[in-house]
């Protein structure tokens, strides 16, 4: 089955037991309770500003509110219509920075027209119109490009039929048609912010309960085991709806949003989402959401629902006959209840001081943030689409009694999966899986060769297939049928595939559950899937392949489709040197190719082993930056081995895109293709500057312990960009000199990069190749 990076970003069931034992052993910085959206990006906002974190969720992720949204990234277009403008603006931003950075592979644009009609006033048209053009304003100040959200405009009532062929022509006048944000799969959103905070090494522990919660420390229940103890750290409750059980201070009123299920072809399968407005109501909407899977959702109320069930609450009758009236007013052809085949809810939880302070109308659309001396942080109400600036509140709040000063980085880090279109065009695995799982998908669909029956759907004509629910168990956590139906995958929107699919589900569970690793890591166990997945991990096409390992594109092709399984061992090492493959990974892939390579001999370990274990422990996944020309030119002997030793491939002609997938992408963030090329662009030789940090005071105290080292250090000082610097010069007694920088790397609108750089000779002038190894931290 296809191997999992080496800095995993699962959590499966071992991960579970070693996450419990470290819980009940050891002291975090921060521990987070929730496992839905605010939970998980509070994880992984913490864990990627270097704090030790845990995750902990009573049920399982995305069990609440956060799989019950209308999936979309909207741009706040319903706060203008009551004049919230930085409610407003909040929301553009952030779904900008899902929409292009973040989770790009996830979500996509969606057309919503709203229909003009007999009975709709040119003065709702007028104000829907302008209303739609300040969100357009607010796209362009948020800098979401035009090609991913074009401008508004209206449509002829011809033209708003071909969107959407259901609206009833015999009083349709026009539309107003205007682009928002659409989600793939919020729980799938979540799932990939998880294992995003699991890369970063925080610990997720599902099926664990908090009780008994301070400020800096938690009573957790493992309930599965009914094992409890005492977890210490700073704690953030995040739990939504469920909030109030670790905080007084707080009030929150559940407000209940039903959505009906319908099947597109019954709407003549729309291609935009389409509007019904509410009577008596400006500025609310029933939406008719068509979905990529042949599903149409139609939502939604807003009731509160004091008492309701916060993991699956019910559709109330009422609720469904409101739908369905509201919708009908636009419809050629109503839906009766017999077109619905599935229904859910989801209860947002709106946050108000239990103290009063405060307008429940205004705090349920914004975030509340409880961060007073002696209590636990707690960060509640908001919505998807800001989960990651209420996760940043609540996060620089736990900094701030940590004593640390590191600010948030999350908006700049691409999802596991993430990739442009371009790279997701290109990638090896159905069009489907992509859609879903980006450039993780040949991970997916590589298990159906280890078990082809995992190729088969779930249930009879549902478009989710066993291998799906295979990687929820290997690689996401799942631990019961119900995570996969409901949470991994989404079969549980329609009511009779959950049923069907409930034993394949147990089938997958009892043939894969005892798979897991402690180490989260799995061998591939064929050739074809072993290339497929490092060949998408790298974003590389098969010609892009075959012309780096010396073979053909068909070659390449029939190896992935299992037509060969053998190949020679000059190409078995070329793909090994263009999949960037070392240690582990390249003698496991070089056995699957029939060629196992002998260990290597025992050597002496001596001073530049030393320092490359220090530079190592500081900065773990090595990449290129570039010499004027994109490519390393020369090499002196000394260099070449002390890259060697820090685990780089080096050859001539590699240039910094393909390094950077080689070396970086696959095992830190599996997403890096834009930024590298945002980085091709925007380069300039003076952005680059060096500092001096605690870390790196650190690491210099360690190196010049080291033997032969404490004579030959020079300090790193703070420079300014262009100032000279003081690089660090290293000569081992066995190879001639080498000197390099402890260096910052900051280019205009991205993360600030530390890193390594090396030069042939002293000083920074006509360097001959610069390498670094950098990490977000």
């Amino acid at each position: 089955m296809p191997a999992f990076s080496p800095r995993t970003t699962t959590f499966d069931a071992a991960h579970r037991r070693d996450a419990l034992r470290r819980l009940s052993s050891e002291p975090y910085d921060v521990i987070v309770i929730g496992g839905g959206v605010t939970g998980a990006g509070v994880a992984l906002d913490a864990a990627s500003r270097g704090l030790k974190t845990a995750l902990v969720e009573r049920v399982d992720i995305a069990a609440g509110t956060s799989r019950w949204s209308s999936k979309l990234v909207h741009g706040g277009l319903r706060y203008l219509a009551k004049g919230d403008i930085g409610v407003a603006w909040e929301s553009a931003s952030e779904r900008g920075a899902l929409m292009t950075t973040i989770a790009p592979h996830l979500c996509r644009p969606a057309a919503f027209v709203v229909p003009l009609d007999a009975v709709t006033s040119d003065v709702m048209g007028g104000l829907t119109g302008a209303g739609t053009v300040v969100g357009n304003a607010l796209r362009l100040a948020s800098r979401t490009p035009g090609r991913l959200l074009p401008p508004p405009t209206f449509l002829s009532a011809n033209d708003a039929l071909l969107h959407v062929p259901c609206l009833d022509p015999e009083h349709l006048r026009g539309a107003v048609l205007y682009w928002d944000g659409q989600i793939e799969d919020d729980a799938r959103l979540v799932l990939n912010i998880v294992a995003m905070a699991r890369s970063f090494g925080a610990d997720i522990v599902t099926r664990c309960a908090a009780s008994e919660v301070s400020a800096d420390s938690l009573t957790l229940t493992d309930t599965l085991s009914g094992h409890s103890f005492r977890a210490h750290g700073h704690v953030i409750n995040a739990a939504g709806v469920w909030a109030t059980e670790h905080e007084s201070r707080l009030t929150i009123t559940p407000s209940r949003g039903s959505h009906l299920v319908v099947r597109s072809e019954t709407l003549g399968m729309p291609r935009a989402v389409f509007t019904a407005p509410v009577p008596g109501h400006f500025g609310r909407y029933v939406f008719g959401m068509p979905q990529p899977d042949g599903l149409t959702y139609i939502g939604l109320t807003d009731e509160a629902a004091p008492g309701a069930d916060g993991i699956a609450p019910p559709v109330p009758p009422e609720d469904e006959a409101f739908l369905l009236e509201t919708v009908n007013r636009v419809l050629r052809v109503p839906l009766t209840p017999a077109d619905i085949v599935g229904r859910f809810a989801g209860l947002r939880p709106l946050a108000t001081l239990a103290s009063g302070e405060g307008k429940t109308a205004d705090i349920s659309r914004k975030h509340l943030l409880l961060a007073d001396a002696g209590q636990p942080i707690t960060i509640a109400g908001g919505k998807l689409t800001t989960y990651r600036r209420m996760a940043q509140d609540a996060v620089d709040a736990a900094c701030a009694r940590l004593g640390r000063e590191e600010k948030s980085r999350t908006r700049r880090i691409p999802l596991v999966g993430a990739a442009s279109a371009d790279v997701l065009r290109d990638v090896p695995a159905p069009a489907r899986l992509v859609r879903r799982y980006g450039t993780l998908a040949p991970q997916v669909w590589g298990l159906t060769t280890e078990w082809p029956w995992l190729s088969e759907p779930v249930a009879p004509g549902c478009p989710t297939i066993g291998a799906e629910f295979a990687y929820g168990v290997l690689a996401e956590g799942a631990l019961t049928p119900e995570d996969l139906v409901e949470r991994r995958t989404r079969v549980s929107m329609v009511e009779a595939d959950m049923e069907a699919a409930r034993a394949t589900a147990e089938r997958v569970l009892a043939t894969v559950g005892d798979h897991g690793a402690a180490d989260g890591a799995r061998p591939m166990t064929t050739l074809a899937a072993a290339l497929c997945a490092h060949r998408a991990a790298l974003g590389l096409t098969q010609a892009g392949l075959a012309r780096q390992a010396g073979c053909t594109r068909q070659y390449v092709a029939q190896l992935e489709r299992g037509e060969r399984t053998q190949p020679s061992a000059a190409i078995s090492l070329g793909l090994c040197r263009a999949l960037g493959l070392h240690g582990a990974e390249r003698q496991a892939f070089l056995l699957l190719c029939g060629h196992p390579e002998s260990e290597p001999s025992p050597r002496d370990v001596g001073p530049v082993d030393a320092v490359a274990a220090k530079l190592l422990h500081l900065i773990p996944a090595p990449t290129l930056l570039h010499d004027g020309t994109w490519h390393i030119r020369m090499l002196n002997a000394p260099a070449q081995a002390l890259l060697g030793e820090l685990g780089f491939t080096v050859r001539p002609g590699v240039s910094l895109l393909s390094l950077v997938f080689a070396e970086q992408h696959r095992d830190h963030f599996p997403a890096w293709e834009p930024w590298a090329r945002y980085v091709l662009a925007q380069f300039k030789r003076d952005s680059l500057s060096l500092s001096h940090t605690p870390a790196h005071a650190e690491l210099l105290r360690e190196l010049r312990a080291l033997p032969d080292f404490s004579r030959l250090w020079r300090h790193v000082t703070p420079a300014q960009d262009g100032a000279p610097l003081m690089p660090i010069r290293y000569a081992p007694p066995q190879a001639a000199h080498l000197t390099f920088l402890l260096a910052r790397v900051q280019f205009v609108g991205t993360p600030e990069l530390w890193g390594i750089v090396f030069l042939p000779e002293e000083g920074m002038k006509s360097p001959q190749f610069r390498v670094a190894g950098v990490e977000q931290r």
